[in-house]
């Protein structure tokens, strides 16, 4: 059974639980290398919440450190993610979504389906209407 609701605080990002699946993550500024890890380390506390739905609020989010995404693309297993959802955000954003994706293809976790993963929307309202459509497709096992 998975656990109730739960906040971390990753310096100026906010990561919220949401039972059953969702880790709901607000950027506020840069994304470094250590906040990275900090998020990888509460999906590792978090492991009876898998798969998982990754929701992304982008519109304050600053500059992605090339090492924080390289250290991602290289210890997310994507069999761990369901769906990730980016809400708001730039073109920029969306290329670096993809790029990160076609960069997990290259290590031995790598999902053949993890373009499929990725959805873009405008507004919350949008992802909480797509949530139940990831769950309902997702087949697969879940560690």
């Amino acid at each position: 059974m998975p656990p109730g609701p739960r906040d971390w605080k990753l310096e100026q990002h906010t990561v919220r639980f949401e039972p059953p699946d969702i880790f709901w993550t607000r950027f506020n500024g840069p994304l470094t290398l250590e906040n990275v890890r900090g998020a990888l380390a509460i999906y590792q506390e978090m492991r009876e919440v898998r798969p998982f739905i990754f929701v992304a609020e982008l519109d304050a989010i600053g500059r992605l450190d090339p090492e924080a995404a390289r250290y991602l693309s290289e210890n997310l297993p994507m069999s761990w993610v369901v769906g990730n959802i980016y809400i708001g955000g730039r073109l920029l954003h969306r290329a670096l979504a993809k790029g990160l994706a076609l960069a997990s293809r290259l290590y031995p976790h790598s999902d053949d389906n993890v373009f499929e993963k990725i959805h873009h929307v405008a507004t919350a309202a949008e992802a909480w209407a797509l949530i139940p459509r990831l769950r309902a497709r997702h087949t697969g096992p879940t560690r």
